[in-house]
């Protein structure tokens, strides 16, 4: 009996998952892709679609990024195992902040760490993760002054270009005044498509601080390095 309700239980909560996914892909199905989706609330497309069609159960992390996504409530009156986060210990790199530029040669790797608490990371399992601290509010829709963020490479984390990804960007340029030393600029921005174009969007709520960019493709004075996945206080 036991295991049949087990069955009962598990078959209720996928019914709940793929309710979820049309909801999303009801509001915008070209944005909420299944891949989407998956690294959204934490894991893979593939593992998101064994999900969908069982007989593995659902991981509990999994419902709650999920429930909180789609803006629903969790599914009730079911068992299941909630995953415990676990602290982990990230290195720090140069802090996030718009208009500061620095030396390239001044600028180095810090020996301070993060401890965070996080939910076990399948999606972005095996890739460095890093910590930077934000410096000021040129970011303050997306994560305010004084927060940390935690972040990936990311074009380890992407085979490609991906909309709405909150991104650490990174910008160079020559400075006359020091003999032409490489100044670099490292702050956040939201990557967002329209049509067939790439901009590199402010997410700070003052206008005329910081600006849009233009992205056609990596260059010496733009690059995309990192993803971000996480803010933390």
């Amino acid at each position: 009996m036991a295991d049949d309700k087990d069955s009962q239980i598990d078959a209720r909560v996928r019914a709940w998952l793929d309710q979820q996914i049309k909801k999303l892909q009801a509001i915008n199905r070209e944005h909420y892709t299944i891949e989407r989706i998956a690294e959204l609330i934490g894991t893979r497309r593939e593992s998101l679609s064994r999900m969908r069609k069982g007989p593995q159960g659902v991981p509990y992390h999994i419902v709650v990024n999920l429930a909180q996504l789609a803006e629903s409530e969790q599914p009730v009156r079911l068992s299941l195992e909630p995953m415990e986060p676990v602290y982990k210990t990230y290195q720090l790199r140069q802090s996030l902040a718009s208009g500061s530029w620095l030396e390239e040669k001044k600028i180095m790797l810090s020996t301070a760490t993060l401890a965070a608490k996080v939910l076990p990371d399948e999606a972005f399992s095996g890739l460095l993760h890093i910590a930077r601290h934000v410096d000021d509010n040129h970011a303050d829709i997306f994560v305010p002054k004084g927060f940390y963020v935690l972040t990936v490479p990311y074009f380890e984390a992407r085979s490609a270009l991906n909309h709405n990804d909150e991104v650490v960007i990174e910008r160079s340029r020559s400075d006359l005044s020091t003999d032409g030393a490489s100044l670099k600029e490292v702050s956040i921005r939201r990557l967002v498509k329209s049509g067939d174009t790439w901009t590199l969007q402010s997410l700070c709520t003052t206008p005329n601080v910081v600006s849009d960019l233009p992205y056609e493709g990596e260059t010496e004075e733009l690059k995309i390095l990192e993803l971000i996945l996480n803010r933390y206080a």
